[in-house]
């Protein structure tokens, strides 16, 4: 849980830079992507020795489940409640890369898995 925190907060934390404006909600929906495209692949491969696909529908509810609980979760309070931990870290430029590789892996495994 403690890594997708932090996940949460350096995304919302760019997007903060960006545009002061819903810069949590970016983080929110970013965060809960990568969790339902992780749980997909992880399911398409279990399913693949079975010899079965994941249906749309299964996809789409796996993608609203995510979303769903990470609103109650990720919220400005949350981002607030981060930022003081997180605001005078070490090794920012090495951390909010190690964010972007799990967000590239995210996705391509993701893709190769369907």
């Amino acid at each position: 849980m403690k890594f997708f925190n932090y996940c949460f907060y350096r995304i919302s934390n760019a997007y903060k830079f960006l545009d002061n404006t819903g810069y949590y909600i970016s983080g929110n929906v970013i965060v809960s992507a990568c969790q339902a495209f992780n749980t997909i692949a992880i399911f398409s491969i279990l399913l693949s020795y079975t010899e079965t696909k994941l249906t749309k529908t299964t996809i789409i509810v796996i993608g609203l489940f995510f979303i769903t609980m990470n609103l109650f979760l990720y919220d400005k309070n949350k981002y607030d409640k981060l930022n003081g931990q997180w605001k005078d870290e070490k090794f920012k430029t090495l951390n909010g890369w190690l964010v972007f590789i799990y967000l590239a892996a995210s996705l391509i495994v993701f893709f190769v898995s369907l």
